[in-house]
């Protein structure tokens, strides 16, 4: 079940990744076909591209935040269901790994909406998606410090 949660998750993240204008406010905009403008990373290289540019957000409070609050949601949703389908690992390898997957993740994602016509990827998103998880497995990791009878040493942690 666990898996087919991650899956899920992952097919949320590219189907609103490649939806060309969306507009949070707006249902009608969430599933459209994409359609990729110039493909090239340069922009990777320039500082003074958009993808490293600050949030504008004149007029438009209720959609930024709204999707701001997705992105959290669905980040901190998607760390820790990576974190509990590496439940055979140790708990250090499972927190780094979900972590690091996390943000793959958020920087695929990123990557593909700058090539997307409307819209913007933006490396601040990638930090907010990365920090999104990492909050997530700070919850997971005082979760299971309130767990009776959990030790450091104890390797059936309840997740």
């Amino acid at each position: 079940m666990r898996k087919f949660i991650l899956l899920g998750i992952l097919i949320l993240i590219a189907v609103l990744s490649c939806s060309p204008n969306l507009k949070a406010l707006d249902p009608t905009t969430w599933i459209n076909p994409p359609h990729y403008g110039e493909i090239h990373f340069s922009f990777i290289t320039n500082p003074e591209d958009r993808f490293y540019l600050p949030y504008t957000v004149v007029g438009k409070e209720a959609e930024f935040y709204l999707r701001k609050t997705g992105h959290v949601t669905v980040y901190a949703l998607l760390c820790l269901v990576i974190f509990l389908n590496l439940n055979k690992f140790k708990m250090g390898y499972r927190l780094n790994f979900a972590w690091l997957l996390t943000t793959a993740v958020g920087i695929g994602d990123e990557l593909n909406q700058y090539f997307i016509i409307g819209r913007d990827g933006r490396i601040m998103d990638v930090a907010l998606n990365s920090t999104a998880g990492l909050f997530m497995l700070v919850l997971v990791v005082i979760f299971i410090l309130k767990q009776p009878n959990t030790t450091k040493e104890t390797s059936n942690y309840p997740l």
